[in-house]
């Protein structure tokens, strides 16, 4: 049986600032994510952008979908990725 994906969000660092409490440069669940900005959003004095259909704009978050965690190899092989990942992404100033 395949196991069911997980859709996951990362903070692109350029845009890290427009989203305080979110560490950019991690990957989590884009259910979380979209949580965090959306309260972000309920309490920020200033306006955090938003497209219209989305609360997470591809301009400034990395999407990606990865096997549920179910299996420990599944897990080490996330993990390795986004190790990977990381070592391989460009720092981006803002």
């Amino acid at each position: 049986m395949k196991r069911p994906q997980i859709a996951q969000a990362l903070l692109r660092p350029a845009f890290a600032s427009l989203y305080p409490g979110i560490p950019p440069n991690e990957w989590r669940p884009a259910a979380v994510m979209t949580d965090q900005v959306l309260a972000i959003r309920l309490h920020a004095k200033h306006q955090v952008p938003m497209i219209r259909d989305r609360a997470l704009d591809a301009t400034h978050f990395e999407f990606r979908t990865v096997p549920s965690a179910g299996s420990s190899m599944a897990q080490r092989e996330s993990r390795s990725e986004e190790r990977r990942s990381a070592k391989n992404r460009p720092v981006e100033h803002s």
